[in-house]
């Protein structure tokens, strides 16, 4: 249970975090950002919407994969 939890929490927060890391650091120089800026507002409204979707996914998969949940429903 505890591995696919935490597999879940890295699946939707790891890109928010990179993106931000690369904008916070100024990995990307500023020729790159200005090329790529539709694909970088993409990729961050999707690396947001990724993280949002971990706190609706958490009561789902602690429901599933717990299994005395549906064991002490029976």
């Amino acid at each position: 249970m505890l591995l696919g939890l935490t597999l879940t929490f890295a699946f939707c927060w790891l890109p928010i975090h990179i993106l931000e890391l690369l904008h916070c650091s100024r990995l990307l120089s500023d020729t790159f950002y200005l090329n790529h800026i539709r694909i970088l507002t993409i990729a961050r409204v999707i690396a947001h919407g990724l993280s949002y979707s971990n706190s609706s996914l958490n009561p789902l998969l602690y429901a599933i994969l717990n299994k005395s949940y549906f064991s002490d429903r029976h």
